[in-house]
């Protein structure tokens, strides 16, 4: 997925978020990329989140992400949550 698209994709989920939430509060999804010590969101990729940082979506094993998956992120008050893969490193 072009970087373009991911961000219009994270663009739709946020708008939707929005709207079922129905708060004044916004609500955030992003793309980020595994890292070995934690992820790396493409619109500030000198900024590390650890993996003591951020919360993760059950998934399933298969979902699982690892070292260099793209993923979307759903923020949660100040919490980043991993709810997604959205490109899997083969």
């Amino acid at each position: 997925m072009a970087k373009k698209g991911k961000s219009r994709l994270a663009a739709v989920l946020q708008s939707r978020m929005g709207t079922v939430n129905q708060v004044n509060q916004s609500q955030t999804a992003e793309v980020g990329k595994m890292q070995k010590n934690g992820i790396i969101l493409e619109d500030f990729p000198d900024d590390v989140i650890g993996p003591d940082e951020y919360g993760l979506c059950c998934l399933g094993k298969e979902q699982e992400p690892k070292e260099g998956d793209e993923v979307l992120i759903v923020w949660a008050d100040d919490l980043p949550v991993i709810v997604g893969v959205l490109k899997q490193e083969s």
